[in-house]
C-alpha cells in the first residue's frame, strides 16, 4: 500500500479519546489520543473523514498541513 498525502482543508472537531481507550483496552495509551473529524484533499477528491491521532502527530499534521495514509 502506497502513502499518500491528505491536505487538511477544514477541522470540524477534534476529541481527546485517551480515556476512552483506556476504557476499551484495559491500560492508557503510550501518548495522548484525538479523534477528528475533518476535511481533506488527497489527489483533488475532497472528502469529510475521521481519523485518529497520538497528540504529537496530530500537530505534526497540522503544521505542515497534511498527513499521510
Amino acid at each position: 500500500m502506497n502513502l499518500l498525502e491528505h491536505y487538511i482543508k477544514e477541522v470540524y472537531s477534534m476529541e481527546d479519546i485517551t480515556e476512552e481507550f483506556k476504557k476499551k483496552v484495559g491500560h492508557p495509551p503510550c501518548r495522548p489520543m484525538v479523534k477528528v473529524k475533518m476535511r481533506v484533499n488527497c489527489y483533488g477528491r475532497e472528502e469529510d473523514t475521521e481519523s485518529t491521532f497520538f497528540v504529537d502527530e496530530w500537530e505534526e499534521a497540522q503544521n505542515k498541513g497534511y498527513y499521510m495514509a
